[in-house]
């Protein structure tokens, strides 16, 4: 379990790295390593915790910003929508 949560740090931690920082600007030219990092960090997630667990909810939300930023609405509601499934699931 150790090994996992140190893996799962380090690939956070990367992913975090990755897109910290951005403005609008930068999210538009970088927007194909942007959305690899979130579902990147994602994947990480679900493997670890499961798909409802509010850290998944956590990227959907952070993801589903960078989509509002970049103009694509659509895609930002799909993603708060699970965001909040994933929050009504855990918090009752």
């Amino acid at each position: 379990l150790l090994a996992m949560r140190g893996e799962l740090g380090a690939a956070m931690y990367k992913a975090a790295r990755q897109v910290s920082g951005t403005s609008a600007e930068d999210f538009r030219k970088r927007g194909k390593s942007v959305r690899y990092a979130y579902q990147q960090a994602l994947d990480i997630r679900e493997g670890i915790f499961g798909p409802f667990h509010p850290a998944c909810g956590q990227i959907h939300r952070r993801l589903a910003t960078f989509y509002l930023e970049s103009g694509s609405h659509d895609v930002a509601e799909q993603l708060l929508r699970k965001a909040l499934t994933i929050a009504l699931s855990t918090r009752g």
